[in-house]
């Protein structure tokens, strides 16, 4: 699948997330129960989400360091393993993918290639942004995913 990548200002937001390192063969129902956790919390503090639930990776050689969660309206308070935390604001390459997750690498891929070839630096972990449920859209091929990666920029050439 062909990508097109777009620079975009992301504003910071505050989030409320679950993290764990995990071997890949666990996160896809480790990410499924973190999300329940965060909206239930969520909803147990009366705080309302801000957006669609994402997860960020850093990827490691035998496990991935995972953050699951959602942006929220405000500050969370701790509870069990749901926890405050924060996406960053500035330049992002921003790229959609329409398919299973299992095909998202090419998605991430094809922004950090982007991002190489213009000699643009990355600052940090890219971020996934889940936009469809897939409880509610059974057909792996319309889920839709936005990999977002954050990048050194001046404010000039963000447009």
């Amino acid at each position: 699948m062909p990508y097109d990548v777009r620079i975009e200002e992301a504003q910071a937001r505050q989030t409320a997330v679950v993290t764990a390192r995990l071997p890949m063969a666990q996160v896809p129902e480790w990410m499924s129960g973190a999300f329940r956790e965060v909206f239930a919390v969520l909803g147990r503090q009366g705080v309302g989400p801000a957006g669609p639930p994402f997860a960020r990776y850093t990827m490691a050689p035998e496990a991935f360091e995972i953050e699951a969660g959602v942006p929220a309206l405000r500050a969370i308070m701790a509870e069990g393993r749901v926890t405050p935390g924060s996406l960053p604001g500035g330049p992002v390459a921003v790229t959609t993918h329409l398919g299973p997750y299992d095909r998202l690498g090419d998605a991430v891929e094809a922004a950090t290639r982007w991002a190489q070839v213009r000699g643009i630096d990355i600052t940090g972990p890219h971020w996934e942004v889940y936009h469809t449920d897939p409880s509610a859209e059974p057909d792996p091929e319309r889920w839709r995913t936005d990999v977002v990666v954050p990048l050194a920029l001046e404010a000039e050439r963000v447009g």
